[in-house]
């Protein structure tokens, strides 16, 4: 069974599709003002 786990997961492959539109300013400021909050390793906040 492990062997049969470990094959599932080699052959697993994500797809991707990003559509070609484009985000607002506002949008953009929230996602990185998000990542700027984050928690990152030991609190490193590179």
């Amino acid at each position: 069974m492990v062997n049969q786990v470990l094959k599932t997961i080699q052959k697993r492959r994500s797809v991707v599709k990003v559509l070609p539109s484009k985000l607002d300013k506002e949008t953009l400021e929230q996602i990185l003002n998000a990542g700027k909050w984050a928690p990152s390793w030991i609190n490193s906040q590179p």
